[in-house]
This record gives C-alpha cells, sequence and structure tokens, in this order.
C-alpha cells in the first residue's frame, strides 16, 4: 500500500500522515503546562506532604520537558522524511 492509498482508507478519516505526527506533538505540548500549573498549587501549600509532592511533579516535569524535545526532534525527522520522498 502506498501513503495516499493508506490516507484515503476508512479508517483514517481523511487525515494525512502529517495530521497524525502533529496531533500527538500537540498533546505532549500541553502536558507540561498543566502538570506547571499543579506544580505552582502544590507550591501554595506548606505542608509535608505537599513538599514531598511537589518535588515528585517536578521530576515529573522535567521528564515531560525531555519528552516533548524528543518528540519534536523525531517529528521533525519524520517530516522532512516525508517532504524529501515527495
Amino acid at each position: 500500500m502506498t501513503l495516499s492509498m493508506l490516507e484515503h482508507a476508512p479508517e483514517a478519516q481523511s487525515l494525512t500522515l502529517q495530521s497524525f505526527l502533529i496531533l500527538p506533538m500537540q498533546h505532549i505540548t500541553r502536558l507540561p503546562l498543566l502538570v506547571d500549573a499543579i506544580l505552582h498549587q502544590l507550591d501554595a501549600q506548606p505542608d509535608k506532604q505537599s513538599s514531598q509532592d511537589y518535588a515528585a511533579v517536578n521530576r515529573c516535569l522535567e521528564t515531560l520537558h525531555s519528552v516533548s524535545f524528543l518528540f519534536a526532534l523525531f517529528s521533525r525527522v519524520i517530516v522532512s522524511l516525508i517532504i524529501c520522498s515527495k
């Protein structure tokens, strides 16, 4: 099957390969914003448990930034390959 045939298949719902790459990227880039908002809420709490939660959520945020960066890099490579193959 060619890329064109796959993109026109009913399962693809008329979305291109680029759409399938961009949609997850949009979700991944929103996650750090959500976790950052949680972090700010925990920062306002003075108790010991909140301090432990803050450290855990902060590690999660650092990991999300790394994953987001790697996914963006991967997406750019894939899109470049698609463009070059046309």
